[in-house]
């Protein structure tokens, strides 16, 4: 009996930790309004355009990377940390990336992706590419 007792309480235990782990926090509601919709670069010969989505009850922003159209689009996840959004950076993937609203623009900060010879992430220490997007209009 004190051994199936022991048993149930040591399950019990064991799914509270994990579910302790599955849960999210969710972004703010202002936060959503402010970065959400479609950003564009208008060049001379090309338009970039990047599309950032929220859905309910995640702790992530899609970024959807539109580019210019030619090539298919590409899906990222980005964190709210720090009143920016973040994109940790993955190996062959993409790199680090820290996005800010200031004055109705969308502020891309870039730095490269380094592989130290351990295999871990060396973590940027200056921002070598700073792109500004400006809200595209309902077309």
């Amino acid at each position: 009996m004190k051994a199936i007792k022991f048993l149930i309480i040591k399950f019990l235990f064991i799914c509270s930790i994990g579910m302790s782990f599955g849960q999210t926090r969710p972004i703010p509601e202002n936060v959503k309004t402010l970065f959400a919709g479609k950003w564009i670069i208008e060049r001379k010969y090309y338009t970039n355009t990047v599309e950032i989505k929220f859905e309910k009850n995640k702790d992530y922003a899609t970024i959807i990377d539109i580019g210019s159209g030619e090539a298919p689009a590409l899906f990222l996840k980005a964190y709210y940390q720090n009143n920016k959004l973040v994109i940790p950076a993955k190996i062959h993937e993409n790199d680090y990336t820290e996005m800010t609203v200031k004055n109705g623009k969308l502020i891309f900060k870039t730095a490269p992706t380094i592989e130290k010879a351990d295999g871990t992430l060396e973590k940027p220490e200056k921002y070598f590419l700073t792109t500004v997007f400006k809200k595209a209009k309902n077309r």
